[in-house]
Protein backbone atom coordinates (compact mmCIF):
# COMPACT_ATOMS: atom_id res chain seq x y z
CA UNK A 1 0.00 0.00 0.00
CA UNK A 2 1.25 3.46 -0.84
CA UNK A 3 2.55 5.35 2.17
CA UNK A 4 0.62 8.46 3.11
CA UNK A 5 2.82 11.32 4.32
CA UNK A 6 1.11 13.68 6.82
CA UNK A 7 0.55 17.22 5.65
CA UNK A 8 3.07 19.46 7.39
CA UNK A 9 0.55 22.26 7.98
CA UNK A 10 -1.77 20.07 10.07
CA UNK A 11 1.03 17.93 11.48
CA UNK A 12 1.98 20.27 14.32
CA UNK A 13 -1.57 20.57 15.65
CA UNK A 14 -2.66 16.97 15.32
CA UNK A 15 0.52 15.04 15.90
CA UNK A 16 3.51 14.40 18.05
CA UNK A 17 6.19 13.34 15.59
CA UNK A 18 6.76 9.84 16.83
CA UNK A 19 8.19 6.49 15.82
CA UNK A 20 7.23 3.37 17.79
CA UNK A 21 10.07 0.99 18.65
CA UNK A 22 8.94 -2.63 18.93
CA UNK A 23 11.98 -4.82 19.49
CA UNK A 24 9.92 -7.99 19.93
CA UNK A 25 9.06 -7.93 16.23
CA UNK A 26 12.16 -5.89 15.35
CA UNK A 27 10.33 -2.97 13.82
CA UNK A 28 10.41 0.82 13.79
CA UNK A 29 6.83 1.88 13.12
CA UNK A 30 5.68 5.17 11.66
CA UNK A 31 2.82 6.54 9.53
CA UNK A 32 0.61 3.94 7.77
CA UNK A 33 2.81 1.01 8.83
CA UNK A 34 1.43 -2.08 10.58
CA UNK A 35 1.84 -2.53 14.34
CA UNK A 36 0.32 -4.82 17.00
CA UNK A 37 -2.43 -3.50 19.26
CA UNK A 38 -4.64 -5.11 21.92
CA UNK A 39 -8.40 -4.45 21.77
CA UNK A 40 -9.91 -7.29 23.83
CA UNK A 41 -9.18 -7.57 27.60
CA UNK A 42 -10.29 -11.22 27.63
CA UNK A 43 -7.88 -12.40 24.97
CA UNK A 44 -4.12 -12.50 24.50
CA UNK A 45 -4.57 -12.16 20.74
CA UNK A 46 -3.36 -8.98 19.11
CA UNK A 47 -4.69 -7.12 16.11
CA UNK A 48 -2.40 -5.96 13.36
CA UNK A 49 -3.41 -2.40 12.62
CA UNK A 50 -2.10 0.52 10.58
CA UNK A 51 -0.64 3.49 12.42
CA UNK A 52 -2.74 6.57 11.67
CA UNK A 53 -6.44 7.40 11.40
CA UNK A 54 -7.51 8.65 7.95
CA UNK A 55 -8.87 12.19 7.93
CA UNK A 56 -11.15 11.36 4.98
CA UNK A 57 -13.58 8.41 4.92
CA UNK A 58 -12.27 7.53 1.45
CA UNK A 59 -8.90 6.70 3.11
CA UNK A 60 -7.18 9.27 0.93
CA UNK A 61 -4.96 12.09 2.09
CA UNK A 62 -3.40 12.71 5.47
CA UNK A 63 -3.25 10.41 8.47
CA UNK A 64 -3.70 11.49 12.07
CA UNK A 65 -1.04 9.70 14.11
CA UNK A 66 -1.96 11.21 17.47
CA UNK A 67 -5.17 12.60 18.91
CA UNK A 68 -5.29 15.31 21.56
CA UNK A 69 -7.02 14.20 24.75
CA UNK A 70 -8.07 17.82 25.39
CA UNK A 71 -9.65 18.11 21.95
CA UNK A 72 -9.89 21.79 21.03
CA UNK A 73 -9.18 22.85 24.61
CA UNK A 74 -5.69 23.91 25.69
CA UNK A 75 -4.53 25.11 22.24
CA UNK A 76 -1.42 26.60 23.89
CA UNK A 77 -0.43 23.09 25.11
CA UNK A 78 0.09 24.32 28.67
CA UNK A 79 1.81 21.66 30.73
CA UNK A 80 -0.24 22.45 33.86
CA UNK A 81 -3.61 22.15 32.09
CA UNK A 82 -6.21 20.36 34.27
CA UNK A 83 -9.39 21.20 32.38
CA UNK A 84 -11.88 19.17 30.36
CA UNK A 85 -10.91 16.28 28.11
CA UNK A 86 -12.52 17.61 24.95
CA UNK A 87 -11.97 14.41 22.97
CA UNK A 88 -15.20 13.00 24.44
CA UNK A 89 -17.18 15.68 22.56
CA UNK A 90 -15.31 15.62 19.25
CA UNK A 91 -17.70 14.16 16.61
CA UNK A 92 -14.92 12.15 14.94
CA UNK A 93 -13.68 10.58 18.17
CA UNK A 94 -16.59 10.44 20.63
CA UNK A 95 -17.51 6.88 19.64
CA UNK A 96 -13.92 5.65 19.55
CA UNK A 97 -13.02 7.04 22.98
CA UNK A 98 -16.10 5.40 24.47
CA UNK A 99 -16.12 2.00 22.76
CA UNK A 100 -13.02 1.55 20.60
CA UNK A 101 -10.01 1.99 22.83
CA UNK A 102 -6.85 -0.06 22.44
CA UNK A 103 -3.43 -0.66 23.91
CA UNK A 104 -0.52 0.20 21.65
CA UNK A 105 2.50 -1.87 22.65
CA UNK A 106 6.04 -0.53 22.37
CA UNK A 107 9.45 -0.90 23.95
CA UNK A 108 10.08 2.77 23.36
CA UNK A 109 9.38 5.68 21.06
CA UNK A 110 11.51 8.16 19.18
CA UNK A 111 11.02 11.91 18.96
CA UNK A 112 13.14 14.60 17.33
CA UNK A 113 14.46 17.98 18.42
CA UNK A 114 16.07 20.52 16.13
CA UNK A 115 19.66 21.12 17.25
CA UNK A 116 21.91 23.42 15.18
CA UNK A 117 19.67 22.93 12.18
CA UNK A 118 19.71 19.13 12.47
CA UNK A 119 16.83 16.94 13.67
CA UNK A 120 18.39 15.05 16.61
CA UNK A 121 16.59 11.82 17.48
CA UNK A 122 15.95 10.73 21.07
CA UNK A 123 14.89 7.29 22.28
CA UNK A 124 12.38 7.41 25.16
CA UNK A 125 12.10 4.25 27.26
CA UNK A 126 10.68 3.09 30.59
CA UNK A 127 13.35 2.60 33.22
CA UNK A 128 14.05 -0.94 34.39
CA UNK A 129 11.44 -2.54 32.12
CA UNK A 130 12.08 -5.68 30.07
CA UNK A 131 8.66 -6.04 28.42
CA UNK A 132 6.65 -3.60 26.27
CA UNK A 133 4.66 -0.83 27.95
CA UNK A 134 1.30 0.26 26.58
CA UNK A 135 0.13 3.59 25.19
CA UNK A 136 -3.50 4.69 25.16
CA UNK A 137 -4.96 4.37 21.68
CA UNK A 138 -8.22 4.48 19.77
CA UNK A 139 -9.06 2.51 16.64
CA UNK A 140 -11.49 2.38 13.75
CA UNK A 141 -12.29 -0.24 11.10
CA UNK A 142 -12.57 0.74 7.44
CA UNK A 143 -13.73 -1.26 4.44
CA UNK A 144 -11.41 -1.10 1.45
CA UNK A 145 -11.59 -2.50 -2.09
CA UNK A 146 -9.02 -5.16 -2.92
CA UNK A 147 -9.13 -5.03 -6.75
CA UNK A 148 -11.11 -8.10 -7.67
CA UNK A 149 -11.17 -9.81 -4.27
CA UNK A 150 -14.10 -7.82 -2.91
CA UNK A 151 -13.87 -5.74 0.24
CA UNK A 152 -11.77 -6.33 3.34
CA UNK A 153 -11.58 -4.61 6.71
CA UNK A 154 -8.51 -2.60 7.68
CA UNK A 155 -7.96 -1.49 11.28
CA UNK A 156 -6.35 1.92 11.83
CA UNK A 157 -5.27 3.36 15.18
CA UNK A 158 -3.87 6.53 16.71
CA UNK A 159 -2.08 7.26 19.98
CA UNK A 160 -3.68 9.67 22.46
CA UNK A 161 -1.57 12.55 23.72
CA UNK A 162 -1.55 15.08 26.55
CA UNK A 163 0.58 18.11 27.41
CA UNK A 164 4.31 17.44 27.57
CA UNK A 165 5.82 16.61 30.95
CA UNK A 166 9.32 17.60 32.12
CA UNK A 167 11.09 14.81 30.22
CA UNK A 168 9.34 15.59 26.93
CA UNK A 169 9.98 19.31 27.37
CA UNK A 170 13.72 18.58 27.63
CA UNK A 171 13.45 17.31 24.05
CA UNK A 172 11.63 20.40 22.84
CA UNK A 173 8.21 18.70 22.73
CA UNK A 174 4.85 20.23 23.66
CA UNK A 175 2.93 16.92 23.54
CA UNK A 176 3.45 13.49 25.12
CA UNK A 177 1.84 10.09 24.50
CA UNK A 178 -0.50 8.89 27.24
CA UNK A 179 0.82 5.69 28.77
CA UNK A 180 -1.49 3.25 30.55
CA UNK A 181 -0.21 1.78 33.81
CA UNK A 182 0.00 -2.00 34.01
CA UNK A 183 -2.77 -2.22 36.60
CA UNK A 184 -5.11 -0.13 34.43
CA UNK A 185 -4.70 -2.02 31.15
CA UNK A 186 -7.80 -4.21 31.49
CA UNK A 187 -9.89 -1.30 32.74
CA UNK A 188 -8.88 0.79 29.73
CA UNK A 189 -10.22 -1.87 27.36
CA UNK A 190 -13.57 -2.35 29.09
CA UNK A 191 -16.49 -1.28 26.89
CA UNK A 192 -18.64 -0.55 29.93
CA UNK A 193 -16.08 1.72 31.60
CA UNK A 194 -17.71 4.94 32.87
CA UNK A 195 -16.70 8.05 30.99
CA UNK A 196 -15.31 9.61 34.17
CA UNK A 197 -12.93 6.66 34.58
CA UNK A 198 -11.82 6.96 30.96
CA UNK A 199 -10.96 10.63 31.27
CA UNK A 200 -9.20 10.07 34.60
CA UNK A 201 -6.66 7.86 32.79
CA UNK A 202 -5.86 10.56 30.23
CA UNK A 203 -2.92 11.94 32.17
CA UNK A 204 0.71 12.53 31.21
CA UNK A 205 3.07 9.77 32.27
CA UNK A 206 5.36 10.24 35.27
CA UNK A 207 8.66 11.57 33.87
CA UNK A 208 10.59 9.87 36.68
CA UNK A 209 9.47 6.46 35.40
CA UNK A 210 11.03 7.11 31.99
CA UNK A 211 14.26 8.39 30.54
CA UNK A 212 15.68 9.31 27.14
CA UNK A 213 18.99 9.61 25.35
CA UNK A 214 20.15 10.84 21.93
CA UNK A 215 20.66 8.26 19.17
CA UNK A 216 21.87 8.25 15.58
CA UNK A 217 19.68 10.83 13.74
CA UNK A 218 19.67 8.68 10.60
CA UNK A 219 17.72 5.93 12.38
CA UNK A 220 14.44 7.04 10.78
CA UNK A 221 15.92 6.04 7.41
CA UNK A 222 16.86 2.56 8.67
CA UNK A 223 15.89 -0.12 6.14
CA UNK A 224 16.84 -3.18 8.21
CA UNK A 225 16.28 -3.30 11.98
CA UNK A 226 19.65 -2.81 13.66
CA UNK A 227 19.81 -2.75 17.48
CA UNK A 228 23.16 -0.98 17.38
CA UNK A 229 21.45 2.09 15.96
CA UNK A 230 19.52 2.44 19.25
CA UNK A 231 22.64 2.83 21.40
CA UNK A 232 23.14 6.23 23.09
CA UNK A 233 25.46 8.76 21.51
CA UNK A 234 25.17 11.15 24.47
CA UNK A 235 24.09 11.46 28.09
CA UNK A 236 20.67 10.41 29.39
CA UNK A 237 18.38 13.34 30.10
CA UNK A 238 17.23 12.37 33.61
CA UNK A 239 19.59 11.40 36.47
CA UNK A 240 19.29 7.77 37.57
CA UNK A 241 19.37 8.60 41.31
CA UNK A 242 15.90 10.18 41.10
CA UNK A 243 14.46 6.89 39.89
CA UNK A 244 16.20 4.97 42.69
CA UNK A 245 14.66 7.26 45.32
CA UNK A 246 11.21 6.90 43.76
CA UNK A 247 11.48 3.10 43.90
CA UNK A 248 12.36 3.24 47.60
CA UNK A 249 9.38 5.47 48.38
CA UNK A 250 6.99 3.13 46.57
CA UNK A 251 8.35 0.15 48.49
CA UNK A 252 7.53 2.03 51.70
CA UNK A 253 3.85 2.17 50.78
CA UNK A 254 3.45 5.31 48.72
CA UNK A 255 2.19 3.52 45.63
CA UNK A 256 -1.42 2.67 44.74
CA UNK A 257 -4.27 3.00 47.22
CA UNK A 258 -5.69 -0.09 48.89
CA UNK A 259 -9.01 0.37 47.08
CA UNK A 260 -7.36 0.30 43.67
CA UNK A 261 -5.29 -2.74 44.59
CA UNK A 262 -8.41 -4.67 45.58
CA UNK A 263 -10.37 -3.80 42.45
CA UNK A 264 -10.52 -6.77 40.14
CA UNK A 265 -7.10 -7.87 41.36
CA UNK A 266 -7.22 -11.43 40.08
CA UNK A 267 -8.77 -10.45 36.76
CA UNK A 268 -6.17 -7.78 36.15
CA UNK A 269 -3.32 -10.14 36.94
CA UNK A 270 -4.61 -12.79 34.56
CA UNK A 271 -5.37 -10.47 31.66
CA UNK A 272 -2.21 -8.38 32.02
CA UNK A 273 -0.24 -11.59 31.96
CA UNK A 274 -1.96 -12.50 28.71
CA UNK A 275 -0.92 -9.21 27.19
CA UNK A 276 2.69 -9.83 28.20
CA UNK A 277 2.67 -13.39 26.89
CA UNK A 278 1.62 -12.06 23.51
CA UNK A 279 5.15 -10.71 23.29
CA UNK A 280 7.17 -13.60 24.65
CA UNK A 281 10.55 -12.35 23.53
CA UNK A 282 12.11 -10.12 26.19
CA UNK A 283 13.61 -6.72 25.60
CA UNK A 284 16.88 -6.18 27.45
CA UNK A 285 17.06 -2.69 28.87
CA UNK A 286 20.52 -1.19 28.84
CA UNK A 287 20.17 0.91 31.96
Amino acid sequence: MKRIIPNRKSYKYYCLKIYLVISTIEALITSNEVAPIITNPQSSQRELAQFGLPIAKELKGDLILNVRSEGKHNPENKADYTGAKGIIREPKYRKMIRKQRCLVLANGFIVERMESGVAQAYLVYQRGRKTPFTMAGIWEAYQVDTQGRGKEVNIHFAVLTGPANLLMQKMGQVRAPIIIRDEDEVEWLRNDLPLSDITSMLQSFDPEDFNAYPIDPSIKNMKVFDRNRFKPIGERLMPSNRFTMKQKLELQGMGNTAARKRRDKEKLREASGAVRRTFGKKYKEEE
